[in-house]
């Protein structure tokens, strides 16, 4: 029978959750440096970063050198009914010919021109066009930061979940493996007729309802990885181990990567109005060509000659459009700054929340820690009253139960703190 082969790597997966054989031990680093390398967002905008630079070097072979072109035209611009014939070229029509006028076409063109342009005083008009590449690569650079915060904001996120599972799922296994040994005592008291056979099939109905919960857990655990390697770009299906990570704070930075963005765009909008101003100045260009250019085919080969000139271009007036750019961009400004302030509050807010977190987890781990260790030294006390058939199953179950529940608070616990740490040091770029 066919099977097919993502199955069978889900069930052995299962198979090496359940006992507890996994292949390999996985760190958050393993899976942030896989994410980066995948990620088709940081991709993009590292191509992004160099496309401006290029662009930079194209802008200045743009002003700062000649531009050389070969040119060609052949016209015609024939007459009809001249000189007695239906159709001719010429470039001195009689009075009855039908045609262009010949003052206009001389009745053809012939040329043959290689022609070199370049413009002089450019420094003030590349200028802004620089900058303009210059702000787009320090926008590609900025959103490299944001999307590497973001990306290492969610696989750390998503790894933390997984962990959750993971170590719900150790917490059930031991508990599942201490009821096991209670129950072949129980089993040996029992046939002795110290303890009766009521306790034995509780435990053995503890023991079913554990292994329930293990493989609900299992479930949970295998579709956990699979979100944390879908984020990664990982195709992944292999069972690996997770280790506790340990996250520092982070040191809030002179410059913050989310209000760079605004002050970026503001920047922009600045660069936008002095690219527009070149609209204004005066623009001067020299130009010269050589070859053959001639209206006539009669001794063309004696029509060959050079030209060289001055061109100058100057917008005086164009209805105050320069007026209208200049409100346009200070709106820009304003919506930048705006929204600079509006992101530096929150960060003050999220960073201000995650620090008062921070403490009160601190506070709780440790009333956890102490209760702990109260539970610790009652479950000695107790086993040694079960081992000798002095304390029932019920009870014994009650103060396991609760033990193992206290446990699992704690995971939780430690779990939430580093997803609030996670959270804090993203705000704190």
């Amino acid at each position: 029978m066919y099977v097919p082969t993502n199955w069978i790597g889900i069930a052995a997966t299962l198979v090496a959750i359940h006992t507890g054989r996994v292949s390999a031990q996985a760190t958050l680093t393993d899976y942030l440096d896989q994410a980066r390398l995948n990620s088709p967002q940081l991709t993009d905008y590292r191509n992004q970063q160099r496309i401006a630079e290029l662009e930079i070097e194209r802008i200045g072979v743009d002003y700062r050198k000649p531009k050389i072109s070969l040119t060609g035209d052949v016209l015609f611009a024939p007459y009809l009914f001249n000189n007695r014939r239906v159709f001719s070229v010429s470039n001195a029509p009689t009075a009855s010919a039908i045609g262009y006028d010949a003052g206009v076409t001389n009745g053809g063109l012939y040329a043959a021109l290689i022609g070199a342009d370049y413009r002089l005083f450019t420094e003030r008009l590349s200028a802004p066009e620089i900058d303009q590449q210059l702000l787009a690569r320090s926008m590609a650079d900025n959103q490299v930061r944001l999307s590497g915060l973001d990306l290492e904001r969610q696989v750390t996120a998503n790894y933390l979940s997984a962990l959750l599972v993971q170590e719900q799922l150790r917490y059930q296994r031991e508990l599942l493996d201490r009821l096991a040994d209670q129950r072949e005592l129980v089993r040996k008291l029992a046939d002795r007729g110290v303890m009766r056979v009521t306790d034995l099939e509780l435990l053995n109905l503890e023991v079913g309802r554990q292994r329930y919960l293990i493989a609900d857990l299992e479930l949970q655990y295998r579709q956990a990885l699979q979100t944390l390697n879908a984020t990664v770009g990982s195709s992944d299906t292999g069972a690996v181990s997770l280790l506790l990570p340990r996250l520092d704070t982070v040191t809030v930075p002179n410059s913050s990567a989310f209000t760079e963005a605004y002050r970026l765009d503001s920047l922009r909008a600045a660069n936008d109005q002095a690219l527009f101003a070149t609209r204004y100045l005066p623009q001067v260009s020299t130009f010269a060509n050589g070859g053959v250019n001639a209206v006539s085919l009669n001794n063309i080969q004696r029509k060959v000659g050079v030209s060289a000139g001055l061109r100058l271009s100057w917008l005086l007036l164009d209805g105050g459009q320069r007026g209208i750019n200049r409100q346009e961009n200070e709106i820009r400004r304003q919506t930048a700054a705006r929204y600079a302030d509006f992101t530096q509050q929150q960060q003050l807010n999220y960073r201000d929340t995650g620090v008062r977190l921070l403490a009160r987890y601190a506070d709780n781990l440790a009333l956890l820690d102490r209760q702990l260790d109260d539970y610790e030294r009652v479950l000695a006390t107790y086993r040694r009253e079960f081992a000798m058939g002095q304390l029932g199953v019920i009870e014994y179950l009650n103060v396991i139960r609760s033990y193992a529940d206290l446990q699992q608070q704690r995971n939780q616990l430690t779990v939430q703190r580093l997803q609030t740490l996670n959270e804090l040091n993203y705000w704190n770029h």
